[in-house]
């Protein structure tokens, strides 16, 4: 089985949805050849259905593609492939599928700000409701619409905002409430084509997590309109109609492996509209939050003053720096999320108006 070319977070050659639609092809194919039960019929049947869905979207057919889509989630639902997992179970698998030990549930958000002003809990929440005409669109959320986007680290915000100066970058930690329901689109236990004998459920939800995890090239990342955000975007729909309040999956802005992957992981998660208020009902999502500190902040602590016990520092986790691949724990980004963790956390209201 030959699956080098489909290998997760590249770009594509061409134009996006013509050159899906040809991976896509050659995947069915090469599934043909595994010998587990049910898999080249069915990984035919999803391969059409993605296909089918951006076509249906190009065509202003947005309920078609949404249905087509969730229909598939069905189709692997009821062949073993359980794409909707809580927060709780997902971070459990994935303590035990690598060694690293993050701690559980806590992801954390970024924030470029230019500012001398005192820097609130809100300002990294999410854009407020009367102010969604400055929201933009985003791999799994469309213009106009607050989502919360979360990394597991703060190396993956830092990426994911263009790598932008330490004196301008504030950050908050998330814990998570762990019964959020989750699209999950980090399932595959690793990059199934690395595999030789890779589990038939990967091979099963791989097309989709394929599809929703092409990098975008930098000079378009702002443009009005993203092919490579079309098929995120219906998944995120179909999780709303599914009752989960996001997505997880992983940045496109980091070189996958398993070293990588538990840093990698992010969320994507509906902010809630509340009558009559700027912001969503936090302790719906949250169980605390960190006060938002800036990272040049946390380096000038004297080195006693931060805790670097609560990861597992004699494992091996890696990052790109540099040009170089690093240990995490003996980098500025290790210890800032050390500082946020050990930070006391806000205990979230219900109902908190921020």
């Amino acid at each position: 089985m030959h699956f080098e070319s489909f290998s997760l977070l590249q770009e594509a050659e061409g134009e996006y949805a013509n050159y899906l639609k040809k991976q896509l092809r050659k995947y069915s194919k090469e599934a043909d050849s595994m010998q587990y039960y049910g898999v080249a019929k069915l990984t035919k049947e999803i391969t059409v259905a993605i296909i089918k869905a951006i076509r249906f979207s190009y065509n202003a057919s947005y309920d078609k593609a949404i249905k087509t889509i969730n229909n598939t989630l069905g189709k692997l639902q009821k062949s073993g492939v359980e794409l909707f997992t809580t927060l709780g179970e997902l971070e459990s698998r994935m303590s035990s599928e690598n060694s690293y030990k993050m701690s559980a549930n806590v992801f954390f958000k970024g924030r470029i700000m230019e500012t001398c002003r005192e820097v609130k809990k809100k300002d990294l929440l999410h854009i407020p409701f009367n102010k969604r005409y400055k929201v933009r669109n985003q791999r799994y959320s469309v213009s106009g619409c607050p989502f919360i986007y979360l990394g597991k680290s703060s190396y993956i915000d830092w990426l994911e905002l263009g790598k932008p100066n330490f004196n301008t970058l504030y950050l908050s930690g998330f814990e998570v409430k762990a019964e959020v329901k989750l699209l999950n689109m980090c399932y595959t236990s690793t990059d199934c084509i690395q595999v030789v004998s890779p589990r038939r459920e990967d091979l099963l939800a791989y097309p989709l997590i394929y599809a929703s995890s092409f990098k975008v090239p930098y000079e378009r990342k702002d443009e009005p309109f993203v092919p490579e955000y079309v098929i995120p975007q219906i998944l995120m729909q179909c999780a709303l109609k599914n009752n989960a309040r996001g997505v997880c999956y992983y940045s496109t802005k980091v070189t996958l492996n398993k070293q990588s992957k538990p840093l990698a992981m992010c969320l994507a998660l509906l902010a809630r509209n509340n009558a009559h208020r700027k912001y969503c009902n936090q302790g719906l999502l949250f169980q605390c939050i960190t006060e938002p500190i800036a990272f040049q902040e946390v380096q000038l602590l004297p080195k006693d003053e931060v805790n670097r016990g609560i990861l597992d520092s004699n494992c091996s986790q890696l990052v790109t720096l540099a040009n170089k691949m690093i240990d995490y724990h003996r980098t500025n980004f290790f210890m800032v999320d050390q500082w946020i963790i050990t930070n006391e956390m806000v205990k979230v209201k219900q109902g908190e108006d921020s």
